[in-house]
């Protein structure tokens, strides 16, 4: 449920709070809904403001009824974070050198 997601989200914020900022509101969808973001990077003082580094944004739940789509990316990003913390060296350079938008 999205409930799940966002309580995941929360999670792996406090969990890794160096690498995932609290959520920010971004807009409104045309049927007037909130819309989202989670940054994820370093310098999370400015992730979101951070213009020198490219973005990726990644998305899920295109379609309703497809909850796989959602799982995969808080799975990757799991694993990405998880990674870090070990000391991974291709995770922490992407952390390093991406904004990534979930």
């Amino acid at each position: 449920t999205t409930g799940e997601v966002r309580s995941e989200f929360a999670r792996l914020a406090s969990e890794y709070p160096a690498w995932v900022g609290a959520p920010a509101k971004v807009g409104s969808s045309r049927n007037g809904r909130d819309l989202w973001v989670s940054c994820v990077g370093t310098n999370q003082g400015r992730c979101l403001a951070d213009r020198s580094r490219p973005t990726v944004l990644y998305t899920a739940l295109v379609h309703a009824r497809e909850p796989a789509t959602v799982m995969c990316l808080v799975q990757f990003l799991r694993s990405l974070l998880s990674s870090a913390a070990a000391g991974g060296a291709e995770a922490t350079h992407l952390l390093a050198h991406r904004k990534l938008l979930f």
